[in-house]
């Protein structure tokens, strides 16, 4: 993998976990977008989508780490 491609993904990364961790609800909109119509993400959803945003943003850094540390 090019740094130009690792770097593309890392920024996908970082970005996909700040949205997923800190607005769930915006990530829920964009993704069901077409899916439905008037409704709302339930706590689990939100609860998992926090959590999914906070592996990806360890993952993202520990990426960064092991690439250039």
């Amino acid at each position: 993998m090019s740094v130009t491609q690792f770097m593309l993904f890392e920024l996908f990364m970082t970005c996909c976990g700040v949205g997923f961790l800190f607005k769930p609800e915006v990530m829920w909109k964009i993704q069901h977008v077409l899916d439905v119509k008037g409704g709302a993400p339930t706590e689990w959803y939100l609860f998992r989508a926090r959590v999914t945003g906070a592996v990806m943003l360890v993952i993202a850094v520990g990426g960064l780490i092991v690439r250039f540390g």
